[in-house]
């Protein structure tokens, strides 16, 4: 593993949080794109918008220098979420948030 993507992980004693790559697609698709999962939401995922949505945290970390990380069990690596720092536009303020 390479030095840069090592100081984007955190580690816990049992999970590893690291910057979203496009092999978290599945695992995502797989949530993102679930109807009961997405019921508190405006809709469910296509696979395009998936893709979209590991891209648009792929860019905030350029752009910004932080974003949403991949959350993954230590011992096996699966994915089993999302947590980080964001934004969000709110009476058309960016305003930061804890995701």
């Amino acid at each position: 593993m390479q030095r840069r993507e090592r100081e984007s992980m955190i580690r816990t004693e049992r999970l590893t949080l690291r910057k979203m790559s496009s092999t978290d697609f599945e695992a995502f698709d797989a949530v993102l794109g679930d109807t009961e999962n997405m019921r508190h939401s405006p809709c469910t995922f296509d696979e395009k918008r998936v893709k979209n949505w590991i891209l648009s945290k792929q860019k905030r970390y350029q752009i910004l220098g932080f974003g949403l990380f991949a959350v993954c069990l230590g011992e096996t690596g699966e994915r089993i979420g999302d947590a980080g720092l964001t934004t969000q536009v709110i009476h058309d303020i960016i305003r930061p948030e804890i995701g």
